[in-house]
């Protein structure tokens, strides 16, 4: 148990420190990162209690809901600090006749519509990207 800690303390700091741009900039990196992180560890609480309860003697595996919620705050902070790096990735990538699959970035923009005067916030995720 205390090496799952120890990653989750390491992993957090670093992503706390990672990016050392304006402040404004910071601030939503690490507002990402720690959303993305409670989400995370939240999922990973969520599958440990049901991979446990899918046990034959539930009891016996309470271990598997802190384990699950250590993961996925691994997952969530990993995630944030990727996408929050400003490198727009998509899940696959053909260039120079060469396939790569990376971690898709999320793009969050914003859409205004004139005649209206409304405004709509998009997140979208590149799934291939190829370049001629």
């Amino acid at each position: 148990m205390k090496p799952c800690r120890k990653i989750v303390a390491i992993t957090l700091i670093v992503s706390f420190f990672a990016f050392s741009s304006a402040a404004r900039a910071e601030e939503d990196t690490l507002r990402r990162t720690l959303t993305d992180a409670l989400y995370g560890g939240v999922i990973g609480v969520l599958l440990g209690g049901a991979v446990m309860a899918l046990t034959k003697q539930p009891g016996k595996h309470l271990s598997y809901i802190p384990t699950g919620g250590a993961i996925g705050v691994i997952a969530g902070t990993t995630w944030g600090v990727a996408t929050s790096a400003g490198v727009v990735q998509s899940v696959g990538e053909l260039e120079n006749n060469r396939l790569t699959f990376n971690v898709p970035t999320v793009t969050v923009s914003t859409i205004t519509d004139d005649q209206t005067q409304t405004s709509k916030t998009v997140e979208s995720v590149e799934l291939f990207k190829y370049k001629f």
